[in-house]
């Protein structure tokens, strides 16, 4: 609802996105993630890539018929692992 995504983008996001796109930015610059990439955009999806199952958790389960379960959790985990990984390298 409106109250609790005010009070995560407060908690969370305001306090999150901020380290995020520093850690980002300093990895860029280091040479260890590939330079072509908008820090903003790739910390918006990472945390896109780990918020979407909870909050998609019923088209998940009664669409797909996916149960959001532990074992999906640790699925879905090491595929977004992966894909960001695979994809920002230098």
């Amino acid at each position: 609802d409106e109250a609790f995504r005010r009070q995560f983008a407060r908690r969370m996001a305001g306090r999150l996105f901020p380290i995020l796109r520093g850690a980002v930015a300093a990895e860029i610059e280091a040479g260890e993630v590939r330079d072509d990439l908008d820090p903003l955009a790739l910390v918006i999806s990472v945390v896109s890539l780990c918020v979407y199952p909870f909050l998609a958790r019923p088209m998940i389960e009664e669409g797909l018929g996916q149960p959001v379960d532990e074992a999906f959790v640790e699925r879905w985990q090491a595929h977004a692992v992966r894909l960001v990984y695979q994809g920002i390298g230098a």
